[in-house]
């Protein structure tokens, strides 16, 4: 299953179709995470019929799991390819889980975070955080190329009684890291405007006020969507941090 794993994902990297950045705030406060990419557009040329009913007879597809993202870094790290650093970054995730679907016509891979609180997973994300800056200052490329699938998005939550925020760490992209040239037929930024990236975020009560204009509010009342292009969340982080009134 892993060899099926990798290779779908190597694929996801190269072209992703909508990526979702979900988050569920309890009663109690606690805060739980993910983020789904979606690929289901590619699974149609991806792996043929008979590829298809190759895997099926050794249960490799279709694939409905979930595993540990530490299990997955282990077998990655005996790359010798990886660096050290790309390696301390992946080892950073030690406390996400992967949902890993696909079928002849989903494809779709969920990080996730247990359920935890602000605090714990603010510092969860500033020890990723930390571990991208390593990466990036030693191998700008390679983590260049990480932060185009929306696995390196890190964030910092703030919840103050009915006041609830949302703040980005990362810091503007630098596409000339992941450009090949100027004779491309498009480049990394245009072709990533044309992937959604779609900020899902759920609340236990209903939500007064949101300040960030392109914000909708669900009917309930307990969601709040914005929706931008992955070349937009990457060139300008900033402008998509907010904070939530609740009643």
């Amino acid at each position: 299953m892993k060899k099926i794993f990798f290779a779908a994902v190597s694929l996801m990297f190269l072209v992703s179709c909508q990526i979702t950045e979900r988050m569920y705030l309890s009663e109690t406060g606690m805060v739980k995470q993910e983020t789904e990419i979606d690929f289901s557009a590619l699974m149609s040329f991806a792996f043929s019929p008979e590829q298809q009913d190759s895997m099926r007879l050794t249960g490799e597809f279709p694939i409905d799991t979930i595993v540990s993202l530490a299990d997955i870094n282990e077998v990655a790290n005996m790359d010798s390819e990886t660096s050290e650093y790309e390696k301390a970054f992946n080892n950073a995730f030690q406390k996400s889980k992967v949902r890993f679907l696909m079928s002849e016509n989903q494809g779709v891979f969920t990080l996730m975070n247990n359920e935890m609180s602000v605090k714990d997973y603010n510092a969860y994300q500033k020890n990723i955080e930390k571990a991208y800056q390593e990466f990036k200052n030693n191998d700008k490329k390679s983590a260049g190329e990480m932060m185009l699938t929306g696995y390196g998005t890190m964030l910092q939550y703030s919840l103050n009684g009915k006041t609830f925020e949302r703040n980005s760490l990362n810091s503007s992209f630098d596409f000339s890291l992941v450009e090949e040239g100027d004779d491309e037929e498009m480049s990394t930024k245009d072709m990533l405007g044309m992937y959604t990236y779609k900020i899902e975020y759920h609340f236990p009560k209903t939500v007064k006020s949101v300040d960030h204009k392109g914000a909708t509010i669900s009917t309930d009342g307990k969601t709040v969507t914005v929706v931008a292009t992955m070349s937009e969340i990457l060139e300008n982080p900033e402008k998509f941090n907010f904070k939530v009134e609740m009643e």
